[in-house]
């Protein structure tokens, strides 16, 4: 059965920090600096993988975007 790929969404909450996301979720969390929310969002897609980081810019434009695959497990 297909993992379905939940994304994260980093974006400016001008004029004061920036936010972190789940699409579809009504949940945000807001954060100073870009570089904290980037990493939060990093460690929540890595922990809820197939996961994709999308860091979105004022336009709505994706400018960098990072993938987390699940992680194989040995027993």
């Amino acid at each position: 059965m297909p993992h379905q790929w939940k994304c994260f969404r980093v974006e400016s909450a001008e004029p004061y920090g920036w936010v972190v996301y789940l699409e579809g979720s009504q949940r945000a969390h807001f954060f100073v600096g870009r570089s904290i929310a980037l990493a939060l969002a990093k460690l929540f897609a890595q922990a809820l993988a197939p996961s994709r980081v999308r860091l979105v810019d004022l336009s709505g434009r994706i400018t960098e975007e990072w993938a987390y695959a699940p992680r194989m497990m040995r027993y």
